[in-house]
């Protein structure tokens, strides 16, 4: 049995070879592919395996439910990035992705307050595993093309996004997921939701 929470559409079909990052030029467009010139860096099973904190893609949803609590500081910050939800899936009873919503900036803040959040979590990220794989710079908020920056590591993947809500507010989230077990779950949520259509076709 898997359990699908609220997910943001993920980029998975992305192979990469290296790690080094050409940064756009001036006038290229947001989501214009990123050229990888060296080799890839080499990460432990330890590292790929790890989702944050005492977090793992093996850790279950009870064990998850323990641990959430020591994810960031007592008001909910992971170094100066402040965060307001954090968004667990599980897969045949092990966490596949997690997402970290940060705080809701107003459009006249914009600016100042996403390129804050996102140059946080860039530098931290960026000083445990190298430097991102995909990497454009801060977009115009009408303009936003997502993830923002990714790594890669192993089978895991580790996005920083630029969100809206329905209320126009932006936020940046972290998105840290397994590949593979979440293309495994994707395909087995949609396949559910296939045989209950089929099923209640019958109706009519």
């Amino acid at each position: 049995m898997y359990k699908l929470y609220l997910m943001p559409v993920l980029l998975l079909s992305i192979s990469f070879g290296c790690s080094e990052v050409q940064k756009p030029e001036t006038g290229t467009p947001l989501d214009a592919p990123i050229t990888v010139i060296e080799e890839k860096k080499e990460f432990s099973p330890e590292e790929q395996n790890k989702v944050i904190g005492n977090i793992t893609f093996d850790t279950s949803e009870e064990d998850f439910n323990k641990e959430v609590a020591n994810i960031g500081d007592a008001n909910n910050n992971i170094g100066n990035f402040h965060f307001l939800n954090i968004l667990p899936s599980f897969h045949q009873g092990s966490l596949y992705s997690l997402v970290i919503d940060g705080s809701r900036v107003k459009p006249v803040d914009y600016e100042r307050r996403i390129s804050s959040d996102v140059r946080e979590l860039t530098d931290m990220l960026t000083a445990q595993y190298g430097e991102p794989v995909i990497y454009r710079e801060m977009p115009e908020r009408h303009d936003i093309t997502n993830p923002v920056k990714m790594w890669e590591v192993g089978p895991k993947y580790i996005n920083i996004n630029i969100e809206e809500d329905r209320q126009g507010y932006n936020f940046v989230t972290l998105e840290i997921y397994h590949g593979a077990r979440h293309l495994e779950a994707v395909n087995a949520y949609r396949a559910e939701n296939d045989s209950i259509s089929n099923t209640a076709k019958d109706i009519f």
